[in-house]
């Protein structure tokens, strides 16, 4: 049994490994679907029809790959172990064969024996043939865990340090700067002010930080410097 065991402990991190990037290629497939399918319209009028469709086939043969390097991992472990809990067996039909013919034990306590032999050893091999079950459930837990480990974005309080109930619309930029990555700013001190009610129109050219600039009234990116105020 101690054989199987080991083998059974051991194998439990290659296979997690595997599931871990299955999963995460998984999640990234579903979420590049979903931005294709959103953005339909944008990839017609640019026609980026074939750029999406390389983009899209990339994405899943990288996940087709992942889940055969899986698949082969799983088809290479139950076989061992089943061979593994099954030895031991054998040695004892062996060696109790032996016996039974020299008429030192009886064919029922062999029998017996190797039935008894066969419990022992199932739940080994129950466990070598659920382990990628349970790699997947710890994988699937990982996920959840890190998810709820993530810090909670600040609230926007109003002036009396409350969160306010109703919003007339108001939006003030001060000195706001913003960079996706370090020392390299995307928004560099925007100052402007759009009263309730009224529209702006934001004009540059691709790459300037339009989107930018309205993705972070409602707080999907973090500011580097300054403040944007609402009323």
């Amino acid at each position: 049994s101690l054989p199987a065991i080991v083998f059974t402990v051991v194998m439990r991190k290659p296979v997690r490994y595997w599931l871990r990037e299955y999963k995460k290629k998984s999640a990234a497939i579903n979420a590049q679907l979903a931005e294709l399918i959103n953005g339909l319209p944008l990839i017609k009028i640019f026609g980026l029809e074939k750029w999406s469709d390389e983009s899209f086939t990339k994405s899943s043969q990288d996940m087709l790959e992942t889940a055969y390097r899986l698949m082969n991992w799983n088809t290479f472990i139950r076989p061992i172990a089943a061979f593994l809990c099954s030895m031991p067996i054998v040695i004892i039909l062996w060696w109790g064969g032996h016996l039974a013919l020299d008429h030192q034990i009886s064919i029922g306590l062999l029998v017996a024996f190797i039935r008894y032999a066969e419990r022992y050893f199932r739940p080994i091999m129950q466990l070598s043939f659920e382990l990628h079950l349970i790699q997947d459930a710890l994988a699937s837990s990982e996920r959840v865990r890190k998810m709820l480990d993530e810090t909670e974005e600040s609230k926007s309080l109003g002036p009396n340090g409350s969160l306010q109930k109703t919003i007339e619309g108001a939006v003030v930029f001060d000195q706001v700067w913003m960079s996706y990555r370090p020392d390299q700013p995307v928004l560099k001190g925007i100052n402007f002010s759009v009263p309730a009610g009224k529209s702006v129109g934001l004009v540059g050219k691709t790459g300037s930080g339009k989107s930018t600039t309205v993705h972070l009234i409602p707080q999907l990116y973090p500011l580097s410097q300054g403040q944007i105020l609402i009323d």
